[in-house]
């Protein structure tokens, strides 16, 4: 009866440990989503500042005695500007659309590793009874995880403000 008791206990404590390596690697990759989504902000903030820093240059291939002073005044186009700031907005609402899914991924993982602990935790307390088993898995953990609110994709905003402003200007009016 005593060994019987002995291999249960190494069974659950088995499982748990188990419960816990999954635990422990599904908080890993919360961090590492997390990590991902803090360098595609950093890069996204260099980028663009970079950009605001830089100034068009032209480069000339001539020995340098043959050049004199040379004078050059880009204008640019009203389609080139408008053109730049659709591809600057663009790629940063792509970046925080990219952000928004990473953290959502991170949450998720969080929390499939406090349900993981939870559980090993009340198989744990348990000792192989299972009503005890039970009362402590429904006490101790979390129903089920969820991702919660799925992020908009940024698009989505830019359509809708693009119908409003078509509603309000006025179309031909008939006489």
């Amino acid at each position: 009866m005593q060994e019987s008791s002995q291999s249960e206990n190494s069974v659950i404590v088995a499982a748990s440990n188990e419960l816990t390596k999954r635990a422990q690697r599904a908080r890993i990759e919360g961090i590492v989503y997390l990590s991902l989504a803090l360098v595609v902000a950093i890069l996204i903030v260099i980028y663009f500042g970079s950009l605001a820093m830089s100034e068009r240059s032209v480069n000339i291939d001539a020995p340098s005695a043959q050049i004199e002073t040379i004078h050059i005044n880009q204008q640019l186009g009203w389609a080139d500007i408008v053109g730049e700031a659709i591809l600057r907005v663009g790629s940063v609402l792509l970046a925080v659309f990219v952000i928004q899914i990473l953290v959502t991924f991170a949450r998720n993982r969080y929390g499939l590793s406090d349900l993981l602990y939870s559980r090993s935790l009340a198989l744990r307390l348990a000792g192989g009874d299972p009503d005890k088993l039970a009362a402590f898995a429904t006490h101790l953990s979390a129903e089920a995880i969820d991702f919660g609110k799925m992020p908009k994709h940024p698009y989505e905003d830019v359509i809708g403000i693009a119908k409003e402003l078509a509603k309000k200007i006025p179309g031909p009016s008939s006489k």
